[in-house]
């Protein structure tokens, strides 16, 4: 079993922490600077997302998908069920994913997404599976959310 050790952990944090925050700040004003985490070609920049993020995705409520960085689609097995279609194949020992609710797109705001990793519920395997509930504990379509593969 590989381990992420504290440093990489906490430069995975900062990297995340600066891709959301640069990412407000553009929608916020015209006027902001695109912080570029990572040092890519303009070629390799799809989706607006810069950074060193194995797959990258924005999920609207419903399953659409809004923007994306090495995702070829998105499964939408059942409500509030998930499968995030990688275009690269990922070695699941040697990934970390992450996902966070996005306001923005959801309906509503008592709203949770998690990544379920033994993908139980998704029909192929080497999907990553998410699954979004409101906080009645019930599976919900209304979540919008960001995955971040590290």
């Amino acid at each position: 079993m590989k381990t992420l050790n504290s440093a990489a952990f906490v430069a995975a944090c900062g990297m995340l922490t600066s891709v959301a925050f640069s990412s407000m700040a553009s929608a916020q004003s015209p006027n902001a600077v695109e912080t570029i985490v990572a040092s890519q070609p303009a070629s390799a920049r799809t989706g607006g997302y810069a950074s060193v993020a194995k797959v990258a995705a924005l999920v609207e409520a419903g399953g659409n998908l809004n923007r994306a960085v090495n995702v070829k689609m998105v499964r939408h097995p059942s409500t509030g069920t998930y499968c995030i279609v990688p275009s690269t194949r990922l070695n699941k020992s040697d990934i970390y994913p992450m996902v966070t609710v996005e306001y923005g797109y959801s309906g509503g705001a008592a709203l949770a997404a998690f990544v379920n990793d033994t993908a139980s519920d998704c029909p192929v395997p080497g999907d990553i599976e998410v699954l979004t509930y409101d906080f009645s504990q019930n599976r919900s379509d209304s979540v919008a959310f960001y995955l971040f593969v590290l």
